[in-house]
Parts: C-alpha cells; sequence; structure tokens
C-alpha cells in the first residue's frame, strides 16, 4: 500500500509539496483510504500539477479533511465548486493559497456532497480559470490553453456581459448582431491569431481586462477581489 511519503511532489514548489503531503498524512491518520490519479500517476508530474485524489468516503467528508490540513497548514482555501457542471458531481474542485503559492486538489469520493443550490457558474468559474489558462501557457501547452481560453470566454465572459445588457444566454451564436461594435472588437482582442506563447498571453491578457470590467460594473466586489488574487498568480507564472 502506497503512503505519503513515497509519493514524489519534488516538481512542486517546496510549500505546495509540504501541503499536499499533509493532506495525504490526514487521510491516512483518520484511516481513510486514498488513492492518487492524474498526472501523478502517468509520469508527467510537473511544478504546476494538481493533486487529483480518489477517497473511500464521501466527497463532503473529504472535503473538511482537506480544508482541516489546509488550515493547519497556515493556508487557506480561495475557491470551492462542483463537479455537476462537468457531469462530474462526485467531484469537487479546490483552490488553495499556501505561502503565496496557489495549488488545485481535486477531491473525487464514493458519493456526491449535497446540493448546494443553483451556482452562478460565471462567477463561480471567473477568478480560478483564469489561472489555469495561465498554467497551460506556461507549459507550453498551446493549444489546450486555447481552448481553455474559448471555454472561458463562453461560460464566464459572456454570460456576464450578457447579464449586463438583460439578454438572455445564447453563448456565441450571433454575437455579431446582439453586441455593439466596440463590444464585439474587444471580443476579438481574446482571440489569438495563432497558438503561441506570445499570442496566448496576449490574448489572456485581454480576457483579464474585459472580465475585470463586467465584474466591475456588475457589483461583484467579493467576486472581483478573489479573481484578482488569481490574476496575480497567473501573471506570476508567465512573466
Amino acid at each position: 500500500m502506497i503512503s505519503p511519503s513515497d509519493v514524489d511532489f519534488s516538481p512542486l514548489p517546496a510549500p505546495v509539496a509540504t501541503l499536499f503531503t499533509d493532506v495525504l498524512i490526514a487521510f491516512e491518520s483518520a484511516g481513510i483510504g486514498w488513492t492518487l490519479s492524474g498526472s501523478a500517476c502517468t509520469g508527467e508530474f510537473d511544478r504546476w500539477s494538481d493533486l487529483d485524489l480518489k477517497v473511500s468516503i464521501s466527497t463532503g467528508e473529504a472535503t473538511e479533511v482537506v480544508r482541516a490540513a489546509v488550515t493547519s497548514a497556515g493556508g487557506q482555501v480561495l475557491s470551492q465548486y462542483s463537479g455537476v457542471a462537468v457531469h462530474r458531481p462526485q467531484l469537487e474542485v479546490m483552490y488553495v493559497l499556501t505561502h503565496a503559492h496557489i495549488a488545485k486538489i481535486d477531491v473525487d469520493g464514493v458519493a456526491a456532497m449535497l446540493p448546494r443550490g443553483d451556482a452562478d457558474w460565471p462567477l463561480v468559474w471567473a477568478p480560478p480559470w483564469i489561472y489555469q489558462i495561465s498554467i497551460r501557457i506556461a507549459r507550453g501547452e498551446y493549444l489546450a490553453a486555447a481552448r481553455a481560453i474559448d471555454q472561458y470566454r463562453e461560460d464566464a465572459l459572456i454570460p456576464l456581459m450578457e447579464r449586463r445588457l438583460h439578454r438572455g444566454l445564447t453563448g456565441h451564436r450571433r454575437l455579431e448582431e446582439r453586441l455593439s461594435e466596440a463590444d464585439l472588437a474587444r471580443i476579438i482582442g481574446t482571440y489569438a491569431t495563432r497558438p503561441s506563447r506570445v499570442e496566448l498571453t496576449a490574448a489572456c491578457s485581454n480576457l483579464c481586462d474585459l472580465v475585470r470590467e463586467e465584474l466591475t460594473r456588475g457589483g461583484y466586489a467579493a467576486t472581483r477581489a478573489l479573481f484578482e488574487r488569481f490574476v496575480l498568480a497567473a501573471s506570476s507564472q508567465l512573466s
């Protein structure tokens, strides 16, 4: 049976490696079965990797174990949301801050958490996903980054714009008819002309500017503050 000390987290920044080990120790100390998935199992673990964790208890109980471990390590859970929107109700995604480093922990339990009501997905995704885009660019995964930008634009930016304009959510359909020339021009600036680091970084920066403006105009002060923390972390990945 694998133990926390058997897992090589050395590619990660030291504070993140320590936190991930502490999380595994917390499950082991509580007698809770766990296993890893994702890059930790495929030999592709790097400095940006998540902790993909499968546990033998419900997702709700497991996230409480993670929260306790993060708090004990002096960290903070910045964002947490369900995988129900991607048809994985037993998955809970957690972004945590530890010693100025942001890390992502995916918790996959044997039963889904109790529903927390209808999530406001554009506001849920707006802060953390800009950081995920930066990781894909930093890794050199340019095609994946371009796809992530497309998804972010459609699932976060455009719904926020349509909400401001008091229009129904219709994604990318007929934007040319529904938005002003000025708004269209700005959205076009979030498309990279080719999948390169320079082009994608510029598109990501333009996307940040637009989302920041929509959050400000919509009066979402708390989400805007959290967004800025993830933007700062994203900027550090691309500097």
